[in-house]
């Protein structure tokens, strides 16, 4: 995921955190698994209200 750019990681001493790319393809397919799953992330939902 990350090597096409739909993940971004940031190191924090031993720990490692991921978080979803903000790219149109990333975008893309967190609509897709929205609409899918008929679920919303919590960070996205202002795009779906």
């Amino acid at each position: 995921l990350k090597l096409h750019g739909l993940i971004t990681s940031r190191r924090d001493g031993k720990e490692v955190y991921y978080k979803l790319a903000e790219t149109d393809l990333a975008d893309l397919i967190h609509q897709m698994i929205d609409s899918y799953f008929n679920m919303v992330c919590p960070s996205k939902r202002h795009y779906h209200e």
